[in-house]
């Protein structure tokens, strides 16, 4: 009888050390996943130094000397925050969910497919301007930028399921907006029965019925550590650019 308890013993002993060498594996991996917010990250491509700053509410301002170089930022910043939501807002886009979500989102694909949104995405690319093209792809660039150096360190929802975001392009910006698009056609009976109204009641009433925004809604502030002098140092920031190498600065020190 105890040798038979002992037995057990020694079995519970091992099964709550692999549980914990499981937890801790698990841990470690998220902890993986979470972006720095402090350091220095070399971003290919840049034009110059670029300072992105997080204030009180943890909401990143980026500070460049050029659009193309905050676009480039602007895109590591973001891939580093919410990849796995920009995946899956590229897939449902592109009608590939149920690559990787199974066959219960065959529904949702056929119908994105049906309307061809992300062709419309690429038409629409095509169709902008040199210099629209140029921001959307320094953005897909600083997406892929993230993208290669975070391969083993991807957000838990790909180790879940299993697999790895493709190359960003262009295009899967801008399907973002048919996608927005068609979620704000929802009230499209709504806003036909405002159209109808309009041309029967007067101002006061639409007003009434349809108020607008009041004054006095939350915008985006200066963050505090931009607003202390220029010769300080920023807190919680992360510097840019290639410049970083000839400047001397180490491995150690870059993010």
């Amino acid at each position: 009888m105890k040798e038979r308890l002992r037995t057990l013993a020694i079995a519970f002993c091992v099964l709550l050390l692999f549980v914990a060498a499981g937890f801790s594996y698990a841990l470690w991996r998220v902890r993986q996943t979470v972006p720095d917010y402090s350091g220095h990250v070399v971003l290919m491509g840049l034009g110059a130094n670029v300072n992105v700053v997080r204030d009180e509410h943890g909401v990143p301002h980026i500070f460049a000397s050029n659009a193309t170089d905050a676009a480039r930022a602007l895109g590591y910043v973001h891939a580093s925050e919410r990849m796995f939501q920009m995946e899956m807002q590229r897939r449902a886009g592109q009608g590939r969910l149920s690559e990787v979500l199974g066959k219960d989102m065959l529904g949702v694909d056929q119908f994105t497919r049906t309307w061809g949104l992300y062709h419309l995405a690429e038409s629409s690319f095509s169709a902008l301007s040199p210099d629209a093209q140029k921001t959307l792809n320094a953005y897909a660039d600083g997406v892929n930028a993230w993208i290669e150096t975070h391969g083993d360190k991807l957000p838990p929802e790909f180790l879940l399921l299993r697999f790895k975001p493709d190359v960003w392009k262009p295009a899967d910006s801008v399907v973002w907006s048919k996608l927005m698009g068609l979620q704000l056609s929802k009230n499209y009976h709504l806003e036909m029965l405002r159209a109808k109204l309009a041309g029967k009641l007067s101002h006061e009433q639409m007003n009434l019925l349809f108020p607008m925004p009041s004054g006095g809604a939350p915008v985006t502030t200066v963050p505090k550590a931009m607003q202390k002098s220029q010769g300080g140092v920023i807190p919680q920031n992360f510097l840019f650019g290639e410049a970083l190498r000839k400047q001397g600065e180490t491995k150690e020190n870059l993010c």
